[in-house]
């Protein structure tokens, strides 16, 4: 009887409690269709603007554009390529088409009006072919433009436009080695077509929601004007059938044996005391090309000795100093277990060439230096004298310091 007599009581605030968590619940059900319902529209923009793409082959330094036509190779290759019975029925990439991608900014000749964040594409004839468009070529001094573009600065068909862009480089700019001093390349060309959305007006490789500006030049001119070499930096990939192959494991597969050293950037050489020297054009080799290069090494039960040699302003002892020289830091310990032990008469086994002992004393609590003969004389060293190195350090804050 209280339940029943409360319950009458409070009609009123029950049903307003009902009614208030309805609406919220109606409301939070509304907000996630709505959420779900645009996050699908983006994917299916920034899908939609990717063409025939079915993956994206992008590298922060440039490598062969035959890299390109070396996967195509490898893909009819079922033994080197073991993706499974399924996919090694079949060819498992259907295209591929190198391009040379990069930002910058575009400037109408005539009215002078700029647009900045133009995505810059260094294509040839396989570009068209890739994504099935008949006629899809520049040649020349020409170039095709989003249709975004073309408002944006004001340009039709025939109008001549001036493209800025700063030369790439293979050595990040975040780095002290970093060109900065460097300045942009202009390249003037002349508007052969204004491209709408039919004709790959909205190509992106970056999702986006807003207007896409974007140029295409032959890629043949683009690396001549940018010394690039017959190089890019992108390969898109079309493939037969994609749901059939996780993207991650075919790229890995198809260029691992494809790629030479010179597309990852690297080099090899062999020092005097017959060690193998690997550098990098980037200046510092990443975390993974290490762990990469430690993983041969123990498979070829090879020694790794980490390096790295930088620049010093100078080189002091006392009032002399030797300017601007290379400055090599090694590990000691490594440097001793690759050339051997010590020998009784000062020598190290396994060293015919006569390189210095690896075994360095310390003095006065100060890590070791070995100076070359040149720089020994210029400075008058001696073995035990106090050595002083000057050199700047980067940060994108403060700059050098």
């Amino acid at each position: 009887m209280l339940t029943r007599a409360s319950l009458r009581f409070y009609a009123a605030t029950h049903v307003m409690v009902v009614v208030g968590v309805a609406v919220a619940v109606a409301v939070l059900a509304g907000a996630l269709l709505v959420g779900a319902s645009v996050r699908e529209s983006l994917k299916q923009i920034a899908l939609g603007r990717l063409g025939a793409t079915d993956v994206i082959v992008t590298s922060p330094t440039f490598f062969r554009t035959a890299l390109a036509d070396a996967l195509l190779t490898r893909s009819t290759q079922p033994q080197q390529t073991p993706l499974g019975a399924r996919v090694d029925a079949y060819r498992v990439v259907r295209s591929a088409a190198p391009l040379v991608v990069f930002g910058g900014a575009v400037v109408h000749d005539q009215s002078k009006q700029t647009a900045g964040k133009v995505m810059v594409y260094g294509i040839d004839e396989r570009f068209g072919r890739f994504h099935g468009i008949d006629g899809f070529t520049v040649t020349g001094r020409e170039a095709l433009i989003s249709a975004a573009l073309a408002q944006e600065v004001g340009a039709a068909a025939g109008d001549s436009i001036t493209l800025r862009v700063a030369k790439p480089t293979d050595i990040p700019l975040s780095t002290l080695q970093g060109r900065r001093e460097t300045t942009g390349e202009r390249i003037r060309v002349t508007v052969a077509r204004v491209l709408d959305d039919a004709a790959l007006g909205e190509f992106s490789l970056a999702p986006s929601q807003g207007p896409v500006f974007a140029i295409y030049l032959p890629m043949g001119r683009l690396q001549r004007d940018l010394g690039l070499g017959d190089r890019a930096n992108t390969i898109l990939l079309s493939l037969n059938d994609a749901s059939e192959v996780d993207p991650a494991r075919l790229v890995s597969e198809l260029i691992t044996p494809a790629a030479a050293l010179d597309d990852l950037g690297l080099r090899l050489r062999t020092t005097p005391s017959g060690a193998t020297l690997v550098e990098t054009r980037a200046g510092l080799l990443t975390d993974d090309l290490v762990t990469t290069i430690e993983d041969l090494a123990a498979r070829d039960k090879r020694m790794i000795v980490p390096a790295l040699t930088y620049v010093a302003n100078s080189i002091r002892i006392g009032d002399r100093e030797v300017p601007y020289s290379t400055v090599s830091a090694v590990d000691l310990d490594g440097y001793n277990r690759m050339l051997g032990a010590v020998g009784p008469s000062g020598g190290v086994s396994g060293n015919p060439r006569g390189l210095p002992p690896p075994v360095a004393p310390k003095f006065s609590g100060h890590a070791p230096i070995w100076l070359n003969e040149w720089a020994a004389t210029d400075l008058r060293a001696r073995i035990g004298d106090e050595v002083v190195l000057e050199y700047f350090l980067w940060s994108d804050q403060d700059g050098l310091a």
